[in-house]
């Protein structure tokens, strides 16, 4: 792959981070009072649909990623302390102890289980840290695609309710925290890597794109007008979950094209930092936008989550950018 080639790829996998990232801001900012319109409930069903893409999006990009690691075992780790481990520490206790002050319940324990993602979204950094131990060695692709058909299988098993993975979901009291369920993503993205030749491989055709747009599409429309619950492990969620993979890869090919795609890839390098950021955000402009009965604010809570905690990266980028560093370091900013 040549320079210009390698360019392209970190500014589509920048561009591809920000859709993730706007897709799990998405699925924070849907709760809801009990007196809502149908109207306000259908576009809060549909940011939380919208709230699918992101985390199989960030997995896939991970373990693309990791595949093309250079580093030795101390190394590596060397560097997720300060990339990983400190921002996530300091800025779940900073929330872990907002919830606490407000609502009681500290212990060890408590905040242990806060930070591992126990019914909170830090989940996604517990299970990308047991990936890269698991897959440290792992690099045949017939044993990664043996570990993929086994995700597979967790995922029906966890939507149906049944079989060992399922029972498994039930020991951890968590589906979220069983590293199977998410295997594949990552697993596709180690697979993406060893294709890296082929400057196409994150690309779909135009007919490809617009299949996995229109299945995503009629995945929701069905999905909603039987009732049937639309999150990461419902029943059918291993086909909504690849449509949306597909999309959101078919969308971030073209959005390489649009002229205002800096903005994009300035998210995009800061989407971690958002993601720890936004969820001191998300819980009060919700609560502040709960009190009018309006869908179109409903729809807009994502844009302005996104904008606040995307802009207070900004200043803390911009004010500590020579001067205490580690600042930018707490809040993840590579």
């Amino acid at each position: 792959m040549n320079t210009n080639s390698k360019d392209k790829g970190n500014i589509y996998i920048y561009i591809l981070k920000a859709i993730a990232i706007f897709s799990v801001v998405c699925a924070h900012s849907t709760p809801l009072m009990d007196s809502n319109s149908k109207i306000n409930v259908f576009s809060s069903q549909m940011l939380d649909y919208l709230g699918t893409f992101g985390v199989p999006v960030f997995f896939c990009i991970s373990g693309y990623l990791f595949a093309g690691n250079t580093r030795t075992w101390g190394e590596f780790w060397k560097r997720k302390v300060f990339t990983l481990f400190i921002p996530w520490i300091c800025c779940e206790t900073l929330l872990w102890l907002y919830v606490v002050l407000r609502k009681g319940g500290i212990s060890i324990t408590a905040w242990l289980l806060f930070l591992l993602g126990y019914h909170h979204t830090t989940y996604y950094l517990t299970i990308l840290v047991v990936f890269y131990v698991i897959y440290w060695k792992i690099r045949k692709p017939s044993v990664i695609w043996i570990l993929n058909i086994v995700s597979i299988l967790s995922m029906v098993q966890t939507g149906w309710s049944t079989g060992i993975f399922y029972r498994f979901n039930t020991a951890v009291d968590s589906y979220y925290l069983n590293p199977f369920n998410w295997m594949l993503f990552f697993g596709i993205g180690l697979w993406i890597h060893r294709q890296k030749e082929r400057e196409n491989i994150w690309e779909l055709r135009d007919w490809q794109g617009i299949l996995c747009i229109g299945g995503s599409i009629a995945y929701f429309a069905v999905h909603y007008y039987f009732g049937w619950e639309m999150y990461y492990f419902s029943k059918y969620a291993l086909i909504g979950n690849l449509l949306n993979l597909g999309t959101a890869v078919y969308l971030g090919r073209k959005l390489m094209n649009w002229n205002k795609k800096a903005l994009l890839i300035k998210i995009g390098e800061w989407s971690f930092s958002i993601y720890l950021l936004h969820q001191f955000v998300a819980g009060i402009v919700v609560a502040i936008t709960n009190h009018w009965d309006c869908f179109l604010l409903t729809l807009c809570r994502p844009w302005i989550i996104l904008g606040i905690a995307a802009g207070a990266v900004m200043v803390v980028d911009k004010l500590f950018r020579n001067r205490c560093i580690w600042m930018r370091t707490i809040i993840g900013i590579r």
